[in-house]
């Protein structure tokens, strides 16, 4: 009968994996980051991912932008909003974030996106505050952020729309929730994780290309150096970025 001579080395295929596998262990512990800390990052990519998609259809489908969308109103009628001018945009193209409680394009996109079954989550549409209207409640009129530490102020994170000036125009952003009368516009990353992600998927420079991070309320100069434009402070590890990646 015959024997196979087993004499105890790898094969080339198990040896490719095994490399595979360090070089995969060296390329992390090179950026300072765990695994888990990595994994998170990407995953924060794939949501941004996700939602620029949603509204790239939702756009296709209803030839105008969630928020904006004049005639919302026409397609959900009371299931987006009882009166109907608390339900449609202006049409402008521009997702604005508006100071009242229940007419502000920001916090509707959201909501008119879901109703498109284009994301999923249900959300109110509106502001969290009952005065001014431009409260972040994360979770309930924006997503919130899966698996994440609090803001830099102590709140949660998510992911809110917003317009800024050209070349940024309409954004998806990631930001930490201060409390109802405020946006979420505090931190939600440290700078290092902020210029990992920059430079894994863009140019490595916080204020040109298609990811973009700057200062977030009460942090000036703890993200970004003030000295040299868009380089991140990588000195700090703790949340001082605000992030924003364009829409289009």
């Amino acid at each position: 009968m015959f024997y196979p001579n087993y004499n105890g080395g790898f094969t080339l295929i198990e040896l490719s994996v095994v490399l595979l596998i360090m070089g995969l262990i060296a390329i992390t512990v090179a950026t300072g980051l765990s695994m888990a800390t990595n994994t998170r990052l990407n995953n924060i990519m794939h949501r941004f991912a996700t939602y620029q998609a949603a509204i790239h259809s939702f756009e296709q489908q209803y030839q105008q932008l969630p928020g904006d969308i004049s005639n919302a109103y026409n397609f959900w009628g009371s299931d987006c909003h009882a009166t109907a001018s608390y339900c449609n945009g202006d049409g402008d193209q521009v997702i604005e974030s508006l100071a009242s409680d229940e007419n502000n394009e920001a916090y509707r996109a959201w909501l008119h996106l879901s109703l498109a079954e284009m994301i999923d989550g249900s959300f109110t549409g509106d502001g969290a505050a009952s005065g001014n209207g431009i409260g972040a409640d994360i979770g309930n009129n924006m997503p919130a952020a899966d698996n994440f530490f609090s803001s830099s102020d102590g709140g949660n994170v998510g992911y809110w729309i917003d317009n800024e000036a050209e070349p940024l125009g309409n954004v998806i952003n990631l930001g930490g929730e201060y409390d109802e009368n405020n946006e979420a516009n505090f931190a939600s990353l440290s700078p290092v994780d902020a210029y990992y992600l920059d430079h894994k998927f863009d140019d490595s420079i916080s204020d040109t290309g298609r990811f973009f991070a700057r200062d977030s309320v009460g942090d000036s100069g703890d993200c970004v150096s003030g000295t040299t434009s868009g380089t991140y402070n990588i000195t700090t590890t703790s949340p001082a970025c605000l992030i924003r990646v364009p829409i289009r």
